[in-house]
């Protein structure tokens, strides 16, 4: 069979899309501390969109702490408190970034969202995030944010 440029120009852009994919999947190992710190900010975002807090209770460390030194308890209650105050929450993520620190314990997170009681976003909310190690799993135990929605 005699290729055409046009076939071999298409060959080439298949391969180099081909290769780009194996390259990220292997750069994204399931088990890997930014996957699954992702994968439970997605949980997290799910659940508040739902008005579900079994997520927060999972993935929130037991000596959590937010930038006013409230525990996990208070800031469950807080978000309880949103639940109530909100009949509806739409929550849409605009980044989510996470890297390791210099602890290699520790993984910062930020996470940029769209938020609002509609589809049609009112308010930007970011957040600083800290997951730390404990016993095998990733947990949320540091916290900082600003005026954000419902708060």
């Amino acid at each position: 069979m005699i290729w055409t440029n046009r076939q071999k120009q298409s060959a080439v852009v298949l391969a180099i899309f081909l290769a780009g994919i194996i390259y990220m999947s292997q750069k994204s190992d399931p088990g890997s501390p930014d996957v699954i710190i992702k994968t439970a900010l997605r949980e997290m975002v799910s659940g508040a969109e739902s008005k579900d807090l079994d997520a927060f209770k999972l993935h929130l460390s037991d000596d959590f702490r937010d930038e006013s030194g409230r525990s996990k308890t208070d800031v469950l209650n807080v978000i309880r408190a949103i639940f109530l105050r909100h009949p509806s929450i739409s929550l849409n993520v605009m980044t989510l970034d996470v890297q390791e620190s210099s602890n290699p314990l520790i993984y910062e997170a930020q996470l940029v969202l769209l938020m609002s009681e509609s589809t049609l976003p009112t308010d930007k909310g970011e957040f600083f995030l800290s997951f730390r190690e404990e016993q095998g799993q990733w947990r949320l135990w540091s916290a900082r944010w600003g005026d954000v929605y419902g708060y």
